[in-house]
């Protein structure tokens, strides 16, 4: 741990949700179990920054954190063509290949979509103006600039690991995700100007910076996995917002994130169904045991979810939105996708005629 500046608690005065001792925190780093938050400032001055040991491979950190050890770790993957640590070695290509049409079209809808937070009318008069009401969006708006935060990092860091991969349009459209989570990120933190608050920090909000750090993984199929839970959690919350019209701007920021929430969805399915057909090619037990991988992960991170909505829950009844119900449909909608993207996967990899998850998004 090493000493920060300026680290406020922020989110205005009230009781510290799901507080936990700074020690905690310093333990969790240690261990490795938040490779998500090394720099974040805690709220007593401290920020997490990595250990100086080898600590535990990446089999293990992102493999089974069931209790399938290393080794179990490593067979995992192999359905995703051999182990996440290889650096990058053949981004570079003298004729990249553009075959992928699918997502070809996905990335240049990405291009022609790009929209600026300098779009959004900011002069729109605050109708949030009593001080608790500021005080319960700052909180509830905590998660969510930190996940368009976390995002930003983790797409950015896919995009060599699909240049890796020859992985060509991909790469393509995950430089437009990474603009949108950019795009995110500025949007959020000018609204935290415009109500003059500011977000919690780790300490008092530790159980939403553990979800973040569940998602993060090298490979893009186990990425991805993981991050849908968030995406559609950033959808059903954006869609709170938008119909509850708490402050125009809000709304308007709301709306413009849903159409780009849309694209990332579709995304989603277009390379998992794509992974999962090259998998099912090689074989049915090959693609079950990535099937049931990432199934695992899809559980791990949903696991994270009820502890950081409950911490916020004056918050969310203040604002008037249900977040069990909320929990119940992102399990189904996050299980219901991955099943698709698996199944017409599988369909394809066995030569089945099927029109694949994603293709509608992606023509639109």
């Amino acid at each position: 741990m090493e000493r920060a500046r300026g680290a406020g608690d922020g989110g205005g005065g009230g009781p510290d949700p799901g507080a936990v001792p700074a020690r905690s925190l310093r333990a969790a780093g240690r261990s490795g179990a938040l490779p998500a938050l090394v720099g974040w400032p805690l709220a007593d001055g401290l920020r997490l920054r990595p250990a100086r040991h080898a600590g535990a491979s990446s089999g293990r950190r992102a493999g089974v954190a069931d209790g399938g050890g290393a080794a179990h770790g490593a067979a995992l993957r192999r359905p995703w063509e051999g182990p996440l640590t290889s650096l990058p070695v053949n981004i570079y290509k003298v004729l990249p290949d553009l075959g992928n049409t699918r997502q070809m079209k996905l990335w240049h809808k990405a291009l022609r979509s790009q929209w600026s937070a300098e779009d959004i009318r900011w002069e729109q008069p605050v109708r949030a103006r009593t001080r608790r009401l500021k005080q319960s969006l700052a909180r509830l708006l905590t998660p969510v600039l930190m996940g368009e935060q976390s995002a930003l990092y983790s797409v950015s860091a896919q995009i060599p690991q699909a240049g890796h991969n020859s992985e060509v349009p991909a790469q393509l459209y995950l430089t437009t995700w990474a603009v949108d989570e950019a795009r995110h990120t500025e949007l959020f933190a000018r609204y935290y100007q415009r109500i003059e608050q500011e977000p919690l920090s780790i300490r008092r909000f530790p159980a939403g910076y553990l979800f973040q750090s569940q998602i993060t993984a090298k490979d893009t199929a186990e990425w991805l996995s993981g991050v849908l839970v968030s995406e559609v959690l950033a959808k059903l919350v954006m869609i709170e917002f938008r119909d509850a019209d708490v402050d125009p701007v809000l709304s308007d920021i709301a709306a413009g994130i849903l159409e780009d929430e849309a694209r990332h969805l579709a995304f989603n399915h277009l390379y998992l169904e794509q992974r999962f057909a090259d998998t099912y090619r090689r074989g049915v037990d090959e693609g079950d045991q990535a099937s049931d991988f990432l199934h695992r992960k899809l559980e791990r991170v949903l696991d994270h979810v009820p502890p950081m909505l409950e911490a916020l829950d004056a918050d969310l009844v203040e604002i008037g939105i249900d977040w069990r119900r909320m929990v119940a449909r992102l399990r189904d909608e996050t299980t219901d996708r991955l099943d698709k993207s698996i199944d017409r996967g599988s369909r394809v990899g066995s030569g089945e005629r099927a029109e694949p998850v994603g293709a509608s998004a992606a023509r639109s």
